[in-house]
């Protein structure tokens, strides 16, 4: 009859791993290392199974991205069908297709990075902006941050407080101010420019979608 340490080597040589010998033969970890550690081909096998073992881990790794991909490529086609349908519903506001040709002409159209974002110098439009948000995408008004980008001489608190009562967005939504770095520092806007934005990616595909929605229609149309 083999002794623990003969029936521990023997699994060794069938490529077994410690932790599955630990768990046929009932010793510690330890005892076994003790036993293995002088001979090589178990350091080949160590090498052999890490290999593997890492090997096998980016192939689980892949799988889960592409699961997340595909998941996220659902939930935003999703999102995509959705806002064609409000689109039908919504086309004939006057206010919705301002908001949409504002958009497409001054805001972030790039969809990867996943912000909705406008930046100008007139309170109104941007004021005009956040009545679109409020009203046609509520569910992210509360995530709609604001922030300044100022000359040097410009009073930060000031400004907030200019843009808050402008726009409407009160102070706490404010990030911190950006102030004008190597170049001209000579004021030529009493208060800088300010920009609205929210992170959110599915957002953005549905508010993009609405803009080519629009586009096609105008094609349709024969407007331009």
């Amino acid at each position: 009859m083999l002794t623990l340490k003969e029936r521990a080597l023997k699994l060794r040589r069938q490529g077994r791993s410690y932790r599955t010998i630990v768990k046929m033969i009932g010793v510690p970890k330890a005892t076994l290392a003790g036993w293995l550690k002088d001979y090589q081909w178990s350091n080949a096998i160590t090498r052999k199974l890490t290999k593997l073992q890492n090997q096998n881990a980016r192939i689980r790794m892949i799988a889960i991205t592409d699961k997340a991909r595909e998941r996220r490529r659902t939930l935003y086609q999703n999102y995509r069908d959705q806002a064609r349908l409000n689109f039908k519903k919504h086309f004939k506001d006057q206010i919705f297709i301002a908001g949409l040709m504002l958009y497409w002409g001054e805001g972030d159209n790039k969809l990867s990075n996943g912000k909705i974002r406008i930046s100008n110098s007139d309170p109104m439009i941007l004021k005009f902006f956040h009545q679109f948000l409020y009203t046609y995408l509520p569910k992210i008004y509360s995530k709609i941050k604001i922030f300044l980008v100022l000359y040097p001489d410009l009073e930060d608190l000031q400004s907030r407080r200019y843009w808050s009562e402008k726009v409407g967005i009160p102070l706490d939504r404010f990030m911190k101010s950006q102030y004008i770095q190597g170049r001209s520092t000579k004021r030529t806007l009493p208060y800088g420019t300010a920009q609205i934005y929210v992170c959110s990616t599915v957002y953005k595909h549905q508010l993009l979608e609405w803009i080519e929605q629009a586009r096609q229609y105008i094609q349709r149309a024969g407007i331009v």
